[in-house]
């Protein structure tokens, strides 16, 4: 009688146990299909200053990109994932067309590059079926800091060489 009791004990356990983790694999994945109102809000990061607009000013393929961007700071993950190819395409082309001298250095280089990475992964994301709607939101935060890092690299260029023009005219 005890075996008995002890068996069933462990059979009501394992069924127990396999209920658990069916919904477990239930909830762990969210498909991206049905997400019409998860929308990704991000602030929005460091901007040009006027100097640096106007130095990239005739840069048509970061005048695209940006404009494209705009749209990421309040997007849904599904349309973000259906814009990812456009945008890694976009990024292709500006780390491809540095047409401004003062640019053509490995900094903006390399913040170009990590820039286009980002926006090569949530490109391919968009091929998963099923991904978590977070992991498409963590990395649309990382492409838009990639894209502010490089805003950033912008003005810190453009400040530095006002201060050394300055340097100069105040040594003559």
């Amino acid at each position: 009688m005890a075996k008995k009791i002890i068996l069933l004990f462990y059979l009501v356990l394992a069924l127990a146990c396999a209920n658990s983790k069916e919904k477990e694999t239930q909830k762990g994945t969210i498909t991206l299909q049905n997400d019409k109102t998860n929308t990704v809000v991000t602030n929005i990061g460091e901007l040009l200053t006027e100097e640096s607009r106007a130095l990239v000013e005739g840069w048509k393929e970061y005048q695209i990109l940006n404009k494209e961007l705009n749209s990421y700071y309040n997007i849904s993950t599904k349309e973000a994932l259906f814009k990812a190819k456009d945008i890694s395409t976009y990024a292709q082309e500006l780390k491809d067309s540095i047409r401004i001298e003062l640019l053509d250095r490995p900094d903006v280089k390399i913040r170009l590059n990590v820039f286009y990475n980002s926006a090569l992964r949530l490109s391919d994301m968009e091929t998963i079926r099923t991904i978590e709607s977070d992991e498409v939101k963590v990395e649309i935060a990382k492409m838009l800091n990639s894209f502010s890092s490089i805003n950033s690299k912008i003005n810190n260029i453009v400040l530095q060489n006002n201060l050394e023009k300055e340097l100069i005219d105040f040594k003559q």
